[in-house]
């Protein structure tokens, strides 16, 4: 009985250790979902600030020099913010 005792000791300890890790392991992938998820939106609000800047433009070349400036711009703006 005594040898076992000595065979298991620090086991606890061992244990603890995995499910921490293991539980920050689940954290940060939960957050890195999020964060994919957030910037999906942020691609799709800067696609359609784009496009209303193009169409404010009656030429062609002033419409796509609009919509590259706003959605460089928005892109930036989210990146600044995460």
């Amino acid at each position: 009985m005594n040898g076992s005792f000595e065979r298991d000791r620090g086991s606890a300890g061992v244990e603890a250790a995995l499910a921490v890790v293991a539980l920050l392991m689940v954290g940060f992938f939960i957050i890195g979902g999020l964060r994919i998820v957030g910037s999906g939106s942020d691609v799709d609000s800067a696609a359609r600030a784009g496009a209303r800047a193009a169409a404010a433009e009656y030429d062609s070349g002033r419409a796509e020099a609009a919509a590259s400036a706003v959605v460089a711009w928005g892109l930036a703006r989210a990146a600044a913010l995460s």
